[in-house]
This record gives C-alpha cells, sequence and structure tokens, in this order.
C-alpha cells in the first residue's frame, strides 16, 4: 500500500518540485492538507457526490477513525442533503 500511495504522488510531482507531470490526459489527483474545522470533508464529499451522480455511480468513503465515520453521517451528509446538493 505504502508503495502505491508513493508511486501515486511521484506521477503529479511539478517540473518545478524535480518531477514531471502527469501524462494521462484527464485524469489528476489532489492533495489537500488543513486543519481541523475548514471543511476538507464537505469538499470531499460535495466533488466526489457530484461526480458520482452525474456518472451514475456510488461514491464510496472510507475514514480512519470512527470519530470522522460519525462526523460523516451525523453531520456533513446530513449538511448536503438538507442544503439539496442531492436529489
Amino acid at each position: 500500500m505504502i508503495a502505491a500511495v508513493a508511486n501515486a504522488f511521484s506521477r503529479t510531482l511539478t517540473r518545478e518540485e524535480g518531477g514531471e507531470p502527469p501524462k494521462r490526459e484527464g485524469e489528476s489527483i489532489a492533495v489537500i492538507e488543513g486543519p481541523t474545522g475548514v471543511g476538507k470533508s464537505l469538499a470531499y464529499l460535495l466533488a466526489g457526490g457530484i461526480m458520482a451522480q452525474t456518472r451514475g455511480k456510488r461514491l464510496i468513503v472510507s475514514s480512519a477513525t470512527v470519530a470522522l465515520q460519525e462526523q460523516l453521517v451525523d453531520r456533513d451528509l446530513p449538511f448536503l442533503v438538507e442544503k439539496a446538493v442531492w436529489n
């Protein structure tokens, strides 16, 4: 797993960082970092949900902690549904 993650990150390096940009047209990887409470979970749920819905696919989200699972289920997803982001 660590090797796969390292390989994915190495493919995203820019020329300024000593790497080459991704060669595959239409594909990209975003690495997002931020402190607690800035909306990272809402951002990936929104982006992933919209992509899944437009493609007729399901979005599967995996988290490392029960606390984050509870946040997603109890707060973030209901918020997005309430704001009519999804049907």
